[in-house]
Formats: C-alpha cells, sequence, structure tokens
C-alpha cells in the first residue's frame, strides 16, 4: 500500500538565499502519527508548508495521497491536508466559533444546512460544541486551538499537519490537547520542541537538522538520541 505521503530529494531555497531544505526523504503512511524535531530554523515548518502547496520545491518530489504536488491537483490535495498554524488567531476570524468552523465548507460551496451538520459534528469532536454561539476572541488559547481544529476537521482531512501546537498552551490544555488528537484517527504530522507532548501524540519521530532529515526512529529513540529537552522554549 502506497504511502500517504512521500517526499524524495526535496530541496528548498528562500529567495533571500536560505537553503532551508537540502534533500528531504519521508515517507508517512495512513493513520500514523509522526513528529517533527528539530531547533528553530532546522527546516521543519518549511517542510509542512510544502504539502499543502504553500511552498514549492525548486528540487525533489512530493506526493500526498498518491497525488503529485503540482499546480493541476493543489486543489484536491488541500482538501485531503488539515493545516492548523502555530498562532491559532491565524485561523479564527468570523463573528462566531460555529461560523468560523463552518467557513471552509461554505467556501466549497456546500449548502449553508449541510455545512452547519459537519462543523456542528466537528465542534462535538474537539469538546467545543457547547461555545458554537461565542466569539472566538473571548476564548482561552487551547479553546482557540480546539476552534481552530474543528474547523480542519470539518473539512474531513486525511492528513493532520499541526506546527507547533502546544505554543502559549498551559500544562492542562496541552494535556487536553494531547488526548484529543490521540483519539483522530487521520495520519498526523506533529512539530514540537516539547518533547513530552511528542511522546504523548507520536508514534514515530525524524530530527531535522539545517535543512536535513538526520535522524528517525521512535519518539524516546530521538529524544534520547539527540537528548531533546522536554521544554517548547527550546
Amino acid at each position: 500500500m502506497a504511502a500517504l505521503v512521500e517526499a524524495h530529494g526535496l530541496a528548498y531555497r528562500y529567495p533571500d538565499g536560505t537553503e532551508a531544505l537540502r534533500g528531504i526523504d519521508l515517507a508517512v503512511s495512513a493513520g500514523e502519527s509522526l513528529i517533527l524535531f528539530g531547533a528553530n530554523g532546522a527546516g521543519k515548518s518549511t517542510f509542512l508548508l510544502h504539502l499543502n502547496g504553500l511552498l514549492r520545491a525548486a528540487r525533489g518530489t512530493l506526493t500526498v495521497d498518491g497525488l503529485p504536488m503540482k499546480t493541476a491537483n493543489l486543489a484536491a490535495i488541500r482538501q485531503r491536508v488539515g493545516f492548523v498554524f502555530q498562532d491559532a488567531d491565524d485561523q479564527l476570524f468570523m463573528p462566531t466559533v460555529l461560523e468560523d468552523a463552518a467557513f471552509g465548507l461554505l467556501n466549497q460551496g456546500l449548502e449553508p444546512s449541510e455545512a452547519r451538520r459537519h462543523a456542528e459534528a466537528a465542534l462535538a469532536q474537539v469538546d467545543m460544541l457547547h461555545a458554537a454561539g461565542r466569539a472566538p476572541y473571548h476564548l482561552s488559547g487551547g479553546e482557540k486551538r480546539r476552534v481552530a481544529l474543528a474547523g480542519v476537521l470539518a473539512m474531513q482531512p486525511k492528513l493532520l499537519v499541526l506546527d507547533e501546537p502546544t505554543t502559549s498552551l498551559d500544562p492542562p490544555a496541552q494535556h487536553k490537547l494531547a488526548e484529543l488528537l490521540g483519539r483522530l484517527p487521520q495520519a498526523k504530522l506533529i512539530s514540537t520542541h516539547d518533547a513530552a507532548f511528542g511522546q504523548a501524540t507520536g508514534s514515530r519521530a525524524v530530527f531535522f537538522e539545517r535543512g536535513k532529515i538526520v535522524g528517525g526512529g521512535t519518539v524516546e529513540e530521538i529524544v534520547r538520541r539527540y537528548g531533546w529537552a522536554a521544554s517548547p522554549e527550546r
């Protein structure tokens, strides 16, 4: 069975000349939860932004659910990849939580009643249906993160991509997010500096260093091998 994500020799250089990816080879299976560790600037976020076409590699190949990453496939790929950004405020901009969760569906042309049904189901998945009528800016950091995730889940993606999902979350909110992610059936790619969160959510890990993947194994193996501290400030 083909991998859900396959990258071969992926390379990317930013316009200022910074070489951010230097030959990434990686495969992710359906249902797998893969943790991306590495220092700031190691290439983790750059790689994740390739998965829905926000960045396009200069060299190498990338396929998502069997679809090569090219312009003709972008719409289909973006339906399969749900991206949760580091700052939830970047994804929450509607007057109410329910409207935020339904936004992507309505933008795709779904009937309002159907969009509402899917949005409510997604909010229930993340334990936020009770807040459907509230304004997102009144929510806590953890609640905002879960509402942003609900908006992604409403689109029924096959892959969830989360970039530093514990940023600004207190330990109880981190624990609740880890439990939630553990219940979701989708494959997950999670970039984090937090070893404890990675151990709670991941089935496998890779370590990025200077634009390359320099190691892979179980989360515990990678944490031990690279002396990775369980701190989001690292």
